[in-house]
């Protein structure tokens, strides 16, 4: 899917809508992101625990957008933009998928991120993650699937 497509995804689906209401609610100021995206920057909440988060094609950043878009930031600002494509495919249902994905990952390693299907969809690495092993009590069970 192009970029187009998934901002007429993220438009149809409410997400788009949902970011831009929550950077205007934490009075984050936005700008232009790559591919059509935005960035909401120095959004001000301790939750999500993370320094960067998407709703829809909206990029949120604890830090400046000049921060996120800098070519050091790279790899975090595409694995980002990754989620932006599974907003459009999976609408609102990514909040719920994305939270049973964490807590599976929680569950056999101890760690939200290492087992999170949409986190190793966008790039464990690229978002700051690290493969974590399975603990020794689900080996045999996944190593069934």
């Amino acid at each position: 899917m192009g970029a187009g497509a998934r901002r007429r995804w993220n438009r149809a689906n409410g997400t788009t809508l949902l970011g831009h209401a929550l950077a205007r609610a934490t009075r984050s100021s936005r700008s232009a992101g790559p591919l059509g995206t935005v960035i909401a920057e120095r959004y001000p909440l301790r939750l999500p625990d993370a320094a960067c988060f998407v709703i829809g094609d909206v990029i949120f950043c604890k830090g400046t957008a000049e921060w996120l878009t800098s070519p050091a930031m790279r790899s975090v600002l595409v694995h980002e933009v990754r989620h932006t494509y599974q907003y459009a495919r999976w609408g609102p249902l990514f909040w719920p998928l994305y939270f049973a994905g964490s807590a599976w990952s929680y569950l056999i390693t101890g760690n939200f991120g290492a087992r999170n299907a949409f986190e190793r969809n966008a790039g464990l690495a690229d978002g700051g993650y690290s493969e974590a092993p399975v603990r020794p009590v689900f080996r045999t069970l996944i190593s069934r699937f």
